[in-house]
């Protein structure tokens, strides 16, 4: 996406969205959800990270995920269904001025790339935003291989892909 798109978007999802939010909330006393760091440069591999966000979500093993948009709100995040003028925006992570994280996602998007992308920002949330990143890193693939393996962790899929392949 162009720059000039992505902080055209970035002002309009700020003076509303994040303002918004903050205002809406001043008053209220939110829980205090834990903030989850895996910091790939120390170790942590996108497949552990993925198993580890869905061990945190009580997503069983072999089972399929649904409700994504709630289990990431249970986790103290917003997700913010965003009316995008162009289908070069899927999403962002943000924070709002008082520290709230922001999930924004396209909603002109259909179901199953808005769920692939809210977890794709939530890796940026979790493996990348409060870490720093050395630049040779490839944060955009990072994210999406994290998002795959969340919806197809290789242990739970690879019974079933074997037996696909041996058609």
């Amino acid at each position: 996406m162009p720059q000039k798109l992505h902080e055209q978007i970035l002002a309009e999802t700020h003076h509303i969205v994040f303002f918004a939010i903050d205002n809406l909330l001043k008053n209220i006393e939110l829980k205090v959800y834990p903030q989850y760091v895996f910091n790939i440069s120390e170790g942590w591999e996108l497949k552990d990270i993925a198993a580890r966000l869905r061990q945190v979500m009580n997503i069983h093993p072999g089972k399929p995920v649904k409700e994504v948009v709630r289990l990431v709100e249970e986790m103290g995040i917003i997700v913010y269904f965003y009316h995008s003028k162009t289908p070069k925006f899927e999403g962002m992570t943000c924070y709002t001025n008082k520290g709230i994280p922001v999930i924004v996602v396209n909603k002109n998007f259909p179901a199953d790339r808005i769920k692939l992308t809210v977890i794709h920002e939530l890796i940026h949330l979790v493996a990348h935003i409060p870490c720093i990143i050395e630049p040779w890193r490839e944060t955009e693939d990072e994210a999406f291989q994290g998002a795959f393996g969340f919806f197809m962790p290789r242990n739970d899929c690879y019974e079933d892909l074997q037996n696909f392949l041996s058609f």
